[in-house]
């Protein structure tokens, strides 16, 4: 009996897991949280314009705190390495499905772009004003934005920030944030910072946002808050003015300034500076410089033409400012969420009948309109499909309403048998009768053409929603009962039975683009004998003025006949080659690291071999399968760790040796839980062959908390159990011997 119980001590193993709760998600500000919504999610749609009953994209942009540190922005600093955006790696980058990155490059060291709900300015260093090239706290380096559904936040870094609160004596810097939050151009303010400088007057800001770094007030790495009263009355030193001069700032903003990061962190009550529905904001326009400051709002020195030392500018800030009008800025466009719109393609339910895309902003053709391409500029679509209706709803930047020379005309070509290139319709997008021509075609992933097998047209203008199947058409209006389409303002609901569709289930693939019809009585309709009421304007090439893309609508020339960096070039390029496959949703079950435990305790400890599972499945229409092949990376998080990838087998497990885990020197004794990511091959690829691309990413993070101690479990053996350890191990050693010797002597 006793040489069983050992036999049985020998082999034994046991795994022990915490429960753990999550942290909140959000912004602290000493006692102000600022934080997104928990996500709404609902049953059913009702067609009515509001898209507040539609799934909602969960936050891509970490919580941010309000405290000095650049670690929650997407810098340098970044605990993820792929999430650092920095100056010298903001290249466009459409290889990696983790990182879609388009750079809008000046090729003088000043480029932006967007980023997982950043948008991020990087400014030309060394090109202040002539005679100041030395100010380095006044040399502009970066500006990031992010937001929530209760703050805008900005994080403001200049190249070396310096001095803090010295006032005139001792000088820092004053920065200028000006702000069009409504795209009302009627309305709004042209003079900035003093009456030397303005706006131009078709671009007038809504709300002037003043920072004084020079006040004695400000202290390194101390919360600022907003009062009402301006800092050249004895206020606070953040002022925000509205558009008639007055101050509006409360105790919901503030800022916080930190020498050792060169860096500002600001958060604007969204409220405060005019928006009082953050989800519909879909955009901002942003202005941005800096001067030097008297500590009371003021410019110590004076300039020709403006008193700013630096602006946001793709010029040298000697050129912008020559005739003392800063006609630069940024428009940066916002999602639901809202967040600053990246390229992201998320599937929002379990099943992959609910997804989601967003597209890049700013990357409209303008031709005929460039003082309406926010109108055809196309932010986000979803789709949400049941047993018997296929719903979408599109974000629009505009007004989806007809208000000036062109209303936008869009399209979504649907593939529902994307893996068979020859059936459907063709590949030219044909549109409506009496619409025009619209000399668009579709590209393939087999090959330079694809078939629809329907063509949706929403059509604005007209109340109307065209539906096209080979050899049929069916058109629905807003007055006919349940299939009908629904506006306000940004926002387009659209509903179609999937019958008219044919079988429609993922996977299928969706095109879409957004054209111009041109508006009767508009001033383009008399003007140009080409252009006629209610038909698509007809451009050079392509009609399309935006696609749904990870790539810009119109590319810079043509290689091997597909645009560079775009979906058309010019006269020569026609075909639109992004697809957007509907994804087959996946989903990582039973995260969990098990270990040997030596000494029946709940750590993993030196000498404790522990290993890492997951099982990776997918939807089969019915239920969850195994995915086999699939590329499982391994992590460990309270900080993060990368601990490897493993591809899953035929039971949709992937598995990892972890070995002698706390030996390992990277890893610091801590509590952690096991996170696992699954990431399939690139999907957006021009010419992309297989069929592996029809997946969703998946993420989970283990329910239990994993206490790793870097020393030998030996060591944390109560005393009384020493002695029996100790003769167990020697019974072990003896057994191992024995074996051994009577092998050889035998």
């Amino acid at each position: 009996m006793a040489g069983e119980n050992c036999r049985l001590l020998v082999v034994f193993i046991i795994s022990v897991l915490f429960l753990a709760s999550t942290a909140t998600h959000g912004i602290v500000v000493e006692n102000m949280f600022i934080g997104h919504k928990p996500p709404l999610i609902q049953s059913g749609i009702v067609l009515d314009g509001d898209p507040g009953d539609w799934p909602q994209l969960k936050p891509l942009h970490p919580a941010v705190r309000l405290d000095g540190g650049i670690d929650d922005w997407y810098t340098g600093a970044n605990p993820i390495p792929w999430n650092r955006v920095t100056r010298d790696n903001a290249v466009t980058d459409l290889s990696n499905p983790n990182r879609l990155l388009y750079v809008w490059d000046y090729g003088n060291g000043n480029k932006y772009t967007y980023y997982r709900g950043e948008f991020i300015w990087f400014d030309a260093l060394g090109d202040q004003r002539s005679g100041y090239t030395g100010r380095l706290d006044a040399d502009i380096s970066e500006i990031r934005v992010t937001s929530n559904n209760t703050h805008l936040l900005v994080l403001f870094r200049v190249v070396d920030l310096g001095v803090l609160g010295g006032g005139a004596v001792s000088p820092s810097i004053g920065i200028i944030l000006a702000l069009d939050t409504d795209m009302n151009y009627h309305n709004g303010n042209t003079t900035l910072l003093d009456d030397k400088t303005s706006v131009p007057n078709y671009a007038p800001w809504d709300y002037e946002v003043l920072i004084d770094l020079s006040n004695p007030a400000v202290a390194n790495k101390k919360v600022i808050y907003g009062d009402g009263i301006p800092v050249g009355s004895g206020g606070s030193p953040l002022d925000i003015y509205n558009a008639t001069g007055a101050e509006v700032s409360t105790s919901m903003d503030a800022f916080i300034a930190d020498s050792a990061n060169d860096c500002v962190e600001v958060a604007l009550s969204w409220r405060d500076i005019g928006v009082l529905n953050p989800w519909n904001v879909s955009n901002v326009r942003l202005y941005a410089g800096v001067f030097i400051s008297d500590g009371y709002g003021k410019p110590l020195v004076s300039l020709n033409n403006s008193d700013f030392i630096d602006v946001l500018s793709a010029k040298s800030s000697d050129d912008e400012l020559s005739d003392g009008v800063l006609d630069s800025w940024i428009d940066i466009g916002f999602n639901r969420l809202p967040e600053p719109v990246y390229f992201t393609h998320e599937v929002l339910d379990d099943k992959g009948y609910i997804q989601y895309w967003s597209d890049l902003t700013n990357d409209t053709r303008t031709d005929y309109i460039p003082n309406e391409a926010f109108d055809t500029d196309i932010l986000t679509e979803t789709i949400w499909i049941n047993s018997s209706r296929l719903n979408i709803l599109l974000h629009i930047k505009g007004n989806v309403r007809p208000t000036g020379n062109a209303t936008p005309f869009i399209i979504l070509a649907i593939d529902s048998t994307p893996l068979n290139e020859s059936d459907g319709g063709g590949p030219l997008i044909t549109a409506p009768p009496g619409k025009g021509a619209t000399d668009t075609y579709l590209g393939g992933r087999l090959g330079r053409e694809a078939n629809y097998t329907s063509l949706i047209w929403i059509d604005p203008l007209q109340d109307q929603v065209t539906v096209v199947v080979p050899g049929a058409t069916v058109n629905y209006d807003v007055y006919t009962g349940p299939n009908y389409i629904a506006y306000d303002y940004h926002f387009i609901e659209v509903s179609i039975p999937t019958t008219d569709l044919g079988e429609l289930k993922p996977p299928f693939r969706v095109e879409t683009a957004v054209y111009a019809l041109a508006n009767p009585g508009s001033p383009l309709v008399s003007s140009s004998p080409s252009i006629q009421p209610n038909q698509i304007i007809d451009l050079t090439g392509a009609n399309a003025y935006d696609t749904l893309s990870p790539y810009p609508t119109y590319g810079t020339g043509v290689d091997n006949g597909y645009a560079v960096n775009g979906e058309f070039y010019g006269d020569v390029d026609e075909y639109i080659d992004t697809f957007i496959p509907v994804k087959i949703a996946t989903r990582l079950i039973n995260p969990v690291i098990q270990w040997v435990s030596y000494d029946n305790d709940t750590y993993i400890e030196i000498g404790e071999p522990a290993s890492a599972y997951a099982t990776l499945q997918y939807w089969n229409g019915t239920g969850w399968s195994p995915l086999s092949g699939g590329n499982v990376t391994f992590y460990l998080v309270g900080s993060l760790i990368y601990l490897g990838w493993r591809l899953t087998d035929s039971n949709g497990t992937a598995y990892m040796d972890l070995d002698d885990i706390a030996r390992n020197a990277s890893i610091s004794s801590g509590t952690y839980r096991l996170m696992v990511r699954y990431e399939p091959p690139l999907e957006y690829v021009k010419g992309l062959t297989g069929t592996e691309f029809f997946y969703s990413s998946a993420e989970n993070t283990s329910i239990g908390n994993y206490t790793i101690l870097n020393k030998p479990f030996i060591e944390s053996l109560p005393e009384p159990q020493m002695l029996p350890l100790t003769l167990l191990l020697a019974m072990v050693v003896f057994t191992l011997l024995r074996r051994h010797y009577s092998g050889s002597h035998g």
